[in-house]
């Protein structure tokens, strides 16, 4: 087999979503039939909700990869793509304002965009994410048919989710590596306690927390988005 495309850590990001299941009773499996597809996939869920994918060629991989993604975290992949293009206070209101003017500051959509049109000129990374998009897309397509469930957060946000587009997973792709990024100072807290003391770290962050305000009354909100404003606490 050739040497898998550039696009697969995108996908291996993805993907992580889709491990991280609760424990099943018993392996699960399932047989993936669509058009897109030149043979059925075979999905085997193990006891530790990990799917296993079996397809005929590396295009059905990808189209089945993206269909049990969506399969099994719709609303996660949903949320990512939403909190990358910063519009979470669309749900949240102002809980949602610092982390919605990161991802706008750092342009998240834009560059994910330009990623997309750099790289679809590769035949290997075109395919790959177009089948991965066009397996998500089927199962947003069978729940918009009432033929599968939405997920709970869906329905009660009355949303329903726009295709997958290719470009989407680069937006996830480096919203988790600003993400991981802002989270490695973390790390080394546990020192910072050790050699000057849980008071002086908690003096540190409550000055590292507090540079940015929010700057819409939540009077505001409700009037630019009505009741959703009031979903900031619903969904924790």
């Amino acid at each position: 087999m050739s040497r898998p495309p550039r696009a697969l850590p995108t996908l291996l990001v993805l993907a992580a979503c889709a491990l991280a299941q609760p424990l099943a009773s018993a392996p699960d499996a399932t047989r993936v039939r669509a058009p897109e597809l030149s043979a059925p996939a075979s999905v085997i869920t193990d006891r530790w909700g990990i799917p296993h994918i079996r397809a005929a060629s590396l295009d059905d991989l990808y189209y089945t990869w993206g269909w049990v993604s969506a399969r099994d975290r719709l609303w996660q992949m949903v949320w990512t793509r939403t909190a990358g293009d910063g519009q979470t206070h669309r749900w949240l209101g102002n809980d949602a304002l610092r982390a919605d003017a990161g991802a706008q500051l750092f342009r998240l959509r834009e560059r994910a965009h330009a990623l997309w049109e750099r790289d679809r000129s590769d035949p290997a990374v075109r395919s790959a994410l177009e089948h991965y998009a066009a397996g998500v897309n089927a199962w947003i397509e069978s729940c918009r048919r009432r033929e599968r469930a939405w997920p709970p957060e869906l329905k009660r946000l009355k949303l329903v989710p726009e295709d997958w587009l290719p470009e989407d997973s680069y937006v996830v792709l480096l919203g988790f590596g600003i993400t991981l990024d802002l989270d490695l100072p973390e790390l080394s807290e546990a020192r910072a306690v050790a050699d000057s003391g849980a008071a002086w770290a908690a003096k540190r962050r409550r000055f590292e927390d507090a540079w940015i305000y929010d700057s819409i009354p939540d009077s505001a909100a409700a009037r630019l988005w009505g009741a959703r404003a009031a979903l900031s606490g619903m969904l924790s």
